[in-house]
């Protein structure tokens, strides 16, 4: 759901994808109104223009929806503290999630592509943003779903580069696959 969510392509809202890009530079502490601004920001920037009740209440609902036990809370993305809210690194999910997520990537931000740079998916604001992974959390995974035969890692040499994942239907299974 947190990826759906943020992806840069949707289908969550794009103000979604620009705050989950933005948490870890608000770091430990931050409130509703911080948020507000980065929604109207966002917004503002699309063309949209939200009321400032509107504004408020939607970072409510990010901040809600990523902070309450009974939502996106148990993630750990955002927690909340005496004086506002907290971002903290999630644990990594599992290869299967990395997977199935990549292939929803790709298909709505690399269209025709057969081979991606592993710099790429690296990027700031691309695939590894929006579940929030470093570096060494994206490697383990694509190696791990090279291992199962999903995709193909190039490491001979520089560019490295990623192969093109099955569609995401076709990986919903590997989701729930034992680690």
């Amino acid at each position: 759901m947190h990826y759906h969510l943020s992806a840069p392509h949707g289908p969550g809202p794009r103000f979604w994808h620009d705050l989950v890009q933005r948490l870890p530079e608000l770091g430990d502490g931050f409130d509703r109104e911080d948020v507000a601004v980065q929604i109207a920001e966002t917004t503002r920037t699309d063309g949209a223009a939200l009321k400032e009740r509107g504004v408020a209440s939607t970072a409510t609902v990010f901040l809600g929806s990523y902070a309450k036990s009974d939502a996106l809370g148990p993630l750990g993305i955002v927690q909340e503290k005496e004086n506002g809210y907290a971002f903290d690194y999630p644990e990594a999910p599992s290869a299967g999630v990395v997977g199935y997520a990549l292939s929803h990537y790709w298909q709505g931000q690399l269209l025709g592509q057969q081979t991606c740079s592993l710099e790429t998916l690296s990027e700031p604001g691309g695939f590894s943003s929006a579940l929030l992974l470093g570096s060494f959390d994206l490697n383990r995974a694509l190696r791990q779903l090279a291992q199962r035969g999903v995709l193909e890692l190039w490491m001979a040499a520089p560019p490295y580069q990623v192969t093109r994942p099955p569609a995401p239907q076709q990986l919903l299974e590997g989701i729930y696959a034992a680690e």
